[in-house]
């Protein structure tokens, strides 16, 4: 038996490939595949503590010049990397701490023995 069978085929605009599944700017629209979107694209969490089908990509050129169309969609993504990157530093600020007073009260247990 055959069959014609008719399917949409995605090609990276940056080096040409086939791309099953493209990653595409939110900005410009354009698509990349999984070798170029490791390059050529920024990609933002849509929250703190998770990432999920919400998380958004940026070409680099709409990462420095957001299109005004998406402007506020492009820094309200960025208020959630800048509060990850603020996480992650008052956690380990916090580990340090954590592991100071941990030595402290072993040092200390050892000398009343």
């Amino acid at each position: 038996m055959k069959k014609t069978v008719k399917r949409v085929v995605h090609f990276c605009d940056s080096c040409g490939k086939e791309a099953d599944y493209p990653y595409m700017c939110l900005g410009c629209k354009i698509e990349y595949c999984y070798d170029c979107e490791k390059k050529l694209m920024v990609e933002y969490q849509h929250a703190v503590n998770f990432r999920g089908s919400e998380d958004g990509y940026f070409c680099l050129k709409c990462s420095v010049t957001p299109p005004l169309k998406v402007r506020n969609l492009f820094y309200a993504y960025h208020e959630i990397a800048k509060l990850i990157a603020e996480a992650k530093s008052w956690s380990k600020e916090f580990d340090s701490r954590v592991a100071k007073a941990e030595e402290t009260v072993k040092q200390e247990i050892r000398k009343a023995r």
